[in-house]
């Protein structure tokens, strides 16, 4: 998830046109077995806060490989989007076009 989103910031930073005021929506499909939405909801609070949740498994692993790599996010993503198709299905099962974790302790 990492490297698509810097692979989209990337390409939203050589666009000629000002996009800026545009709002980028980066999509996420998956089968929800491979891996699942948690795992996205994890990633987009890190992405907009820069600070992993307790419950992310992948924080150390990605926080070294962000180090090592000197990476810094431009936050120029607005909305992240997800799709769970099963495998041998043609539409979504699921579909959720604002991705966000779980306010934990905080009104819904």
């Amino acid at each position: 998830m990492l490297e698509y989103a810097i692979e989209v910031e990337e390409k939203i930073s050589s666009c000629t046109a000002d996009i800026g005021a545009d709002p980028v929506v980066l999509a996420f499909c998956g089968d929800e077995f491979k891996w699942h939405i948690d795992e996205l909801e994890a990633f987009v609070d890190f992405y907009r806060t820069a600070r992993y949740r307790y419950d992310d498994p992948f924080s150390k692993m990605e926080a070294h490989h962000i180090s090592e790599k000197s990476i810094s996010l431009t936050q120029r993503i607005l909305r992240f989007a997800y799709f769970g198709r099963p495998t041998f299905e043609i539409t979504p099962k699921t579909v959720c076009w604002d991705v966000r974790g779980p306010r934990f302790g905080q009104p819904m």
